[in-house]
């Protein structure tokens, strides 16, 4: 639902837009727009029996494996589990799976970014364009940081229009127009260009 919500702001989708352009260009990571984790493992069923990214909670696993061993006084080299760092066929580095997810990410971007404006007779099929968008969005799962980022954009755009609502009621009510009327002509005719026009016959 969270996504679906922000598929329908022209903002988040001018920011997706912004972030992919800066991702062309170097500026900023592929680790920084998307949770790489989330998005890498949750790949396609053939890909399931890929390494899994090394965290740091597998390094710290490692290495306390390697202490109690040298501990109980065992031969950590002759094992073949020595404490040097080594090439870990089971784990695959961030910048690893950067290059990996950069190809999907763009390909998915690249379709939204270059979606046209609807006419009339596709935005009937708004629902289901808007099911495919997050479809296309839960392919390259948005990293927490950029989420919150669109949210609180989202959340001041949103004060901003109740105080402009307020000052709107409060200029009627000023011009002899009572609070009931004013209500019942605007809410659900917030979008309506023509408003201002028709409440003036009124």
């Amino acid at each position: 639902m969270m996504i679906g919500g922000i598929c329908e702001s022209p903002l988040a989708i001018e920011s997706l837009i912004a972030w992919y352009d800066s991702l062309q260009k170097g500026d900023i990571l592929l680790r920084e727009v998307i949770d790489l984790d989330a998005t890498y493992n949750n790949g396609p069923d053939e890909d399931n029996n890929r390494p899994k990214p090394k965290t740091k909670a597998d390094d710290e696993k490692k290495a306390a494996e390697a202490k109690k061993k040298k501990e109980a006084g065992e031969d950590t080299a002759a094992d073949g589990d020595s404490t040097e760092d080594e090439p870990d066929e089971e784990n695959v580095s961030l910048a690893a799976m950067e290059e990996e997810l950069k190809p999907q990410v763009f390909e998915v971007i690249g379709k939204i970014k270059n979606g046209n404006e609807p006419d009339a007779a596709t935005n009937k099929k708004y629902l289901k364009l808007k099911d495919e968008m997050v479809k296309l969005m839960d392919e390259v799962m948005l990293h927490n940081a950029r989420i919150e980022q669109l949210v609180g954009a989202l959340y001041k755009i949103n004060r901003e229009l109740v105080t402009l609502e307020g000052k709107l009621l409060r200029m009627a009510v000023d011009c002899k127009v009572k609070r009931e009327s004013f209500l019942d002509e605007y809410y659900g005719n917030e979008l309506d260009p023509d408003w201002l026009k028709r409440v003036r016959k009124i």
